[in-house]
C-alpha cells in the first residue's frame, strides 16, 4: 500500500499527467490508459490528463479516444506508464522526457524506468492494478472508466479463465459493473468477427503442428501469401490451440520481415516466461512473447518448450 500512497500523492500534486502504453496496445494496455485517465479527470477536474498512443483503433468509439499533445506538454508532465515491462516495449519514447515517471505493471520486472515503480505479478492485469488503486483511494469512477477497466481485466485474464485471477479480481470486476460496466455489452462489442475473419482463422489453425507437449504454428512469408493473410492478422490466433489434452504449451511463430519472427507463447502450467526471456523476450508465466531473428532460433526455442512441457507439472495455481 505504501507505493500506492506515494503514487496517489504524485497524482494529487501534478498539474499535468500523461499516460503511456506499449507498442501494439492490447486490451489491457488500452483499457488501463483510458480508465486511469478518465478517473483522474473526474476526480480532479482542473488537472490536464492525457492518454497518449495508438490505443485500439477498432474500439475507440466505444471505450474512448486517445489524445495528441506536443512535446512540451510531455516534458512538463507527470508521466505514468501502464502495462510496460521494459524499454523495447515503449510505444512512445517521449514518455522518458517527463518530469517524473510512475511505472504501473504486472509483468516480471526487467527494466528500471527511473521513477516510482509499482510492479506486481500477483495481478492478472494492469487494469486490475489500476482498479484496485482507484478503489483504495476513493477516486470517482465514471462509466467510461468502469467499462475500460473491466475490458482490461477481462482481456488479460482470458475472460477470467487464467491465473492469477482470484477473489480480488472478481470483487473489482463486480465493483466496476456497479459503476457502469455491462459485461454482456462489452463482450458483444469486443468479440465480433466478420465471415471472412472466421474463414481466415480456420485456414490458419488447420496448419498447426505437434511436438512432445507443444502445439504450434509456423508461418513464413510464403505461408502467409498462400493463406491470404498478413502477419498482423495472426495476432489473436494463438489461443486457438489452447488446452489440447497432452499439450500444456502452445505457440505461434510468424515471419514479420527479414530477420524478424514474432512469437507468442502460452501455457496451462509450465513457465513459458523463462523461455521467452532466454530469447530476449518476456511477459507472464503462462503468456509471453519474443522476437526472433531466424528459423534456427525458432527451432531452438521449440526444443526448450519441449523441455519445460515435460519437466514442469501442470498446476492450476502455478503463477
Amino acid at each position: 500500500m505504501n507505493i500506492q500512497k506515494a503514487i496517489y500523492k504524485k497524482i494529487k500534486n501534478a498539474d499535468t499527467i500523461t499516460i503511456f502504453g506499449h507498442i501494439r496496445p492490447d486490451g489491457d494496455c488500452y483499457g488501463s490508459q483510458i480508465g486511469l485517465r478518465d478517473a483522474i479527470r473526474a476526480t480532479f477536474p482542473k488537472k490536464k490528463v492525457y492518454a497518449i498512443g495508438r490505443g485500439r483503433p477498432d474500439l475507440l468509439t466505444y471505450f474512448g479516444h486517445m489524445d495528441e499533445v506536443d512535446d512540451d506538454v510531455i516534458k512538463n508532465s507527470l508521466v505514468i506508464t501502464v502495462d510496460i515491462g521494459d524499454f523495447p516495449r515503449l510505444e512512445d519514447a517521449r514518455c522518458l522526457t517527463g518530469q517524473e515517471i510512475i511505472k504501473i505493471d504486472h509483468h516480471v520486472f526487467t527494466d528500471d524506468f527511473g521513477g516510482l515503480e509499482w510492479v506486481d505479478t500477483e495481478y492478472v492485469a494492469c487494469g486490475e492494478m489500476v482498479a484496485d488503486f482507484l478503489f483504495n483511494f476513493k477516486f470517482k469512477i465514471p462509466s467510461s472508466t468502469a467499462k475500460a477497466l473491466f475490458f482490461a481485466i477481462a482481456s488479460d485474464s482470458g475472460r477470467f479463465q487464467y491465473g492469477p485471477t482470484n477473489t480480488r479480481t472478481f470483487l473489482l470486476a463486480a465493483y466496476l459493473t456497479s459503476r457502469g460496466a455491462n459485461p454482456e455489452e462489452i463482450f458483444q462489442t469486443i468479440y465480433v468477427y466478420d465471415v471472412e475473419e472466421v474463414r481466415r482463422k480456420h485456414r490458419v489453425l488447420v496448419e498447426f503442428k505437434l511436438r512432445p507437449g507443444v502445439a504450434y504454428l509456423t508461418l513464413n512469408k510464403d505461408d502467409l501469401a498462400r493463406l491470404e493473410i498478413t502477419s498482423n492478422q495472426v495476432g489473436g490466433y494463438v489461443n486457438g490451440l489452447a488446452n489440447m489434452k497432452g499439450y500444456p504449451v502452445w505457440a505461434y511463430f510468424v515471419e514479420k520481415q527479414e530477420n524478424e519472427i514474432s512469437c507468442e507463447l502460452r501455457s496451462s502450467g509450465p513457465n513459458v516466461q523463462v523461455v521467452a526471456a532466454e530469447f530476449g523476450g518476456g511477459g507472464h508465466r503462462k503468456a509471453s512473447g519474443a522476437r526472433l531473428k531466424s528459423w534456427e532460433q525458432v527451432e531452438a526455442m521449440l526444443a526448450r518448450l519441449e523441455e519445460i512441457a515435460r519437466i514442469e507439472p501442470i498446476t492450476e495455481d502455478a503463477e
